[in-house]
């Protein structure tokens, strides 16, 4: 009867941690904010707390959808890792097919994001401005558990598909202003 219980509960343990966003004793941990809101809850009206840079940045270059397009983008290695293809990162402490970000970038001519808005019109969750003045939007569609983020950024159309949505430990806003931010050069 207790090998059965103690086998119980190593079982449920590991099904907890495989199916969490979180790190295990042997890997890197997630920086967490403080008082950050539910990614998922489009209506909370709180105070936004930013994803502050460490000292762990690194660079990579993300190719757009045009011809010969490329885009540099910066991001904090403590808290994204880069799978090395194309604009695919993930949650530190999740996998690569776990809490992922996928980002995608094309030349916005000036009606690319207002285009977008329409086609996805009924399934806006949030409409939002970022810290560098740029719009932005999260919708989701039929897919469970993963959102959309839409952001028009200084002549390009920024699209970031959002996997395992409930389990980041930041708002949409945070998400959106750090890859935007991310974005400071074009090559």
């Amino acid at each position: 009867m207790i090998r059965k219980t103690v086998a119980a509960i190593l079982l449920a343990g590991m099904t907890l941690s495989a199916c969490a966003c979180t790190a295990d004793a042997h890997g890197p941990k997630a920086t967490t904010v403080s008082f950050a809101h539910e990614f998922v809850d489009p209506t909370t009206e709180t105070t936004v707390l930013e994803i502050e840079t460490g000292e762990f940045v690194e660079t990579v270059t993300l190719k757009g959808s045009g011809e010969g397009e490329t885009y540099q983008f910066s991001y904090d290695s403590d808290i994204l890792q880069y799978t090395g293809q194309g604009g695919n990162f993930y949650l530190c402490g999740s996998t690569a097919t776990e809490c992922y970000l996928h980002i995608m970038v094309q030349k916005d001519d000036g009606t690319l994001y207002d285009t977008t808005k329409e086609s996805v019109m009924g399934w806006i969750l949030k409409e939002f401005k970022l810290n560098s003045g740029s719009r932005a939007l999260s919708y989701a569609t039929s897919e469970d558990n993963i959102f959309n983020i839409l952001i028009e950024s200084e002549g390009k159309l920024i699209k970031v598909r959002v996997g395992a949505a409930d389990k980041w430990p930041y708002s949409v806003e945070q998400l959106a202003n750090a890859i935007d931010s991310g974005f400071e050069t074009e090559t």
